[in-house]
């Protein structure tokens, strides 16, 4: 089942969790020292690495994009400039639970730095929700736009906002409560059900 926001595919800056297109890129094309420094990366969120790889392979984003289908998902002349959307980053890891449930990047959210390599905290937004395994947070310089990605053992969120790292925890708790995941369920499986009842054909009577 999928939920999403009416603006899920809208671009919008991909922060730090272009990281990860990148660390799929270098996985696939990248020497061993590279890969570690790549999923490094992901756990500390180190704008470092992200720079040097990137510089080294500045055609990763657009190629994950393609290879992945993230339609909203483009590079900058520098890795901090890329896009995506909350639907992008959705789908790709999704891509990557389906490949392997223990997939090195998806590991490396597994075990974030409780402080990334800039000093920033690493414990806002989609990671609060219970249950969740892995995360992937990102913030813009000023700390005026945050996202964050998260994915548990049966589902995979992600949300961003024009705001602080509260906003967004503000923005998941109140969007993403288990009440507001009920409501929705329960109007999915009701459309569902309407749709496919008005989809069974019906008996015509014609009266003489």
């Amino acid at each position: 089942m999928h939920l999403g926001t009416s603006n899920e595919k809208f671009a919008r800056p991909a922060l730090s969790l272009s990281k990860l297109y990148i660390a799929d890129y270098v996985l696939d094309e990248g020497n061993n020292e590279e890969k570690y420094e790549a999923l490094r990366m992901i756990s500390t969120s180190d704008d470092d690495v992200a720079e040097d790889l990137f510089a080294e392979y500045p055609d990763s984003i657009d190629e994950v994009a393609d290879k992945y289908g993230l339609y909203a998902t483009e590079s900058g002349n520098y890795w901090g400039n890329s896009l995506t959307s909350t639907y992008d980053v959705v789908k790709f890891v999704a891509a990557l639970k389906d490949e392997d449930s223990t997939h090195p990047i998806l590991v490396a959210m597994s075990q974030p730095d409780e402080i990334a390599a800039d000093g920033y905290e690493q414990d806002f937004g989609t990671a609060v929700m219970s249950n969740v395994i892995g995360t992937k947070w990102g913030w813009s310089n000023n700390r005026q736009v945050h996202s964050s990605v998260s994915f548990g053992e049966n589902f995979i969120v992600a949300a961003s906002v024009n705001g602080s790292a509260r906003d967004l925890t503000r923005l998941v708790r109140n969007q993403v409560s288990g009440t507001k995941l009920k409501e929705a369920t329960t109007w999915f499986l009701d459309s569902r059900e309407a749709a496919e009842t008005s989809s069974v054909p019906r008996e015509t009577v014609i009266a003489e």
